[in-house]
């Protein structure tokens, strides 16, 4: 049997720091969105930890001190699965959930675990988003899988009522990603924008401004992984009612445009304000403006939503100028790979005891496409 967790004594304050200061970039965001939801659905003091051992190994440890600073009057007492016992107020099962066991008779475990009106935490994929099953090697590999309004229906089988499903992730790369950006979170590049997060306050703030504004908001079809809340409870017409506001915000979700009248009916905060907010972060760091852009402009090519719909004048036009560059460079890096080795009577030239050396070119064709070619490059370079 293992012993209760300490809430008191000098090493918790040294232990809290140091867990935090080893997350960077995507973890560091993971985290500080596991502890405001579960901050927010917090009840009772008796916590029952059942973190199954995972390459995100001290989940729980973190969210521990995170919520000792959060809910400082707060006398939270923290047991782990080893534990058997008393009943508890809150069971967490956060980090990847390997299919040890039936995921029916892991909530029938929780559930009697728990107090009535106690509630469960519990992360899990969503088998609904087309990139649920990560790719091979990655940290979720084995991890359970299951579409929401299952989830819902099976736990109410045992006792449990949903609160809410809240889909988290947009944009993490710990693992699976969304399909909302493609292939961008496996880019260096990526990873090395967001491992500015614990440190440029701007760039945290919009990416939580993202994640806790809007996308906690939508259905879990958004991201591969979600974190669902219920309650010890038995009533069948609130998860009637729940399931069937699931379906009709899926059904609105799927339409191309976004109606922003009916995407304002999701939100918590108006969409003026909302505007208003993510362009003044923007109009402040560089490197906010670049994270925006990375997730926006799928939704925005797809035809989803414009612009303007997102940001103020005169970001709009800062933000289509980017993307007409982008395809400038694009056209321009496809022209140049096709010059020296692809276009009839010019490979030839090129070519060396059977070796097409046009490939030596492409780089330096793009700069003179660019500038005598299509106009939009001088030549200065910063």
């Amino acid at each position: 049997m293992h012993a209760t967790h300490s809430t008191t004594g000098p090493a918790a304050p040294h232990a809290a720091a140091s867990q935090l200061e080893a997350l960077q970039g995507a973890a560091y965001l993971r985290h500080r969105l596991l502890v405001d939801l579960v901050r927010e659905h917090f009840v009772g003091s008796r916590v029952l930890s059942v973190d199954e051992d995972s390459p995100r190994a001290g989940t729980s440890t973190r969210i521990f001190h995170g919520l000792k600073r959060s809910l400082p009057e707060t006398p939270i007492t923290w047991h782990d699965a080893g534990q058997r016992g008393e009943s508890v107020d809150l069971v967490l099962a956060l980090g990847s959930r390997p299919q040890s066991a039936p995921l029916s008779r892991q909530l029938s475990d929780w559930a009697a675990r728990l107090v009535d009106g106690g509630r469960l935490i519990v992360e899990l994929l969503s088998v609904e988003h087309p990139r649920a099953c990560p790719a091979t090697g990655s940290d979720d590999a084995g991890a359970i899988a299951i579409a929401a309004a299952d989830l819902v229906q099976e736990a109410a089988q045992h006792g449990l009522c949903v609160l809410a499903l809240v889909p988290y992730g947009l944009f993490l790369c710990d693992g699976g990603h969304s399909r909302f950006l493609g292939d961008l979170p496996t880019t260096a590049y990526f990873r090395r924008l967001l491992s500015w997060l614990p440190q440029d306050r701007l760039l945290l703030e919009l990416a939580l401004v993202i994640e806790k504004d809007v996308v906690a908001h939508l259905s879990p079809r958004i991201t591969d992984r979600f974190v669902a809340v219920f309650e010890r409870r038995s009533d069948t017409a609130a998860v009637s009612a729940w399931l069937h506001r699931l379906q009709a915000l899926e059904d609105r979700l799927c339409r191309s445009p976004l109606d922003r009248s009916e995407l304002q009916s999701q939100l918590v905060r108006p969409l003026p304000a909302l505007r208003q907010h993510v362009s003044a972060l923007l109009h402040a760091s560089l490197r906010c403006r670049r994270l925006f852009d990375a997730v926006v402009t799928p939704l925005v090519a797809r035809g989803g939503m414009a612009w303007r719909d997102l940001v103020e004048p005169p970001l709009d036009s800062y933000f289509m100028g980017v993307a007409r560059h982008r395809d400038l460079d694009r056209y321009a890096m496809q022209w140049s790979r096709q010059a020296g080795c692809q276009v009839p009577g010019v490979a030839p030239i090129f070519q060396h005891a059977d070796v097409p050396l046009g490939r030596a070119l492409e780089y330096s064709l793009v700069e003179p496409l660019l500038t005598q070619g299509f106009g939009r490059f001088t030549g200065v370079r910063s």
